[in-house]
């Protein structure tokens, strides 16, 4: 395979690696209903002084 050729490939994998990353989600930071309601009660609870902040 060419040079020429070989950079141009890459060039596009990097491309279609960019792509990649811009459309993905980090699922690390996506709450659940599960997640919202055990804040919530967190919440609630703290309000109540049944809790302390950290």
């Amino acid at each position: 395979m060419a040079e020429p050729e070989l950079h141009k490939r890459l060039d596009r994998l990097q491309a279609d690696v960019e792509t990649l990353k811009k459309r993905s989600v980090d699922v690390d930071l996506v709450l659940t209903e599960d997640d919202l309601e055990a804040l919530d009660e967190a919440d609630k609870e703290f309000e109540q002084g049944k809790t302390t902040a950290l």
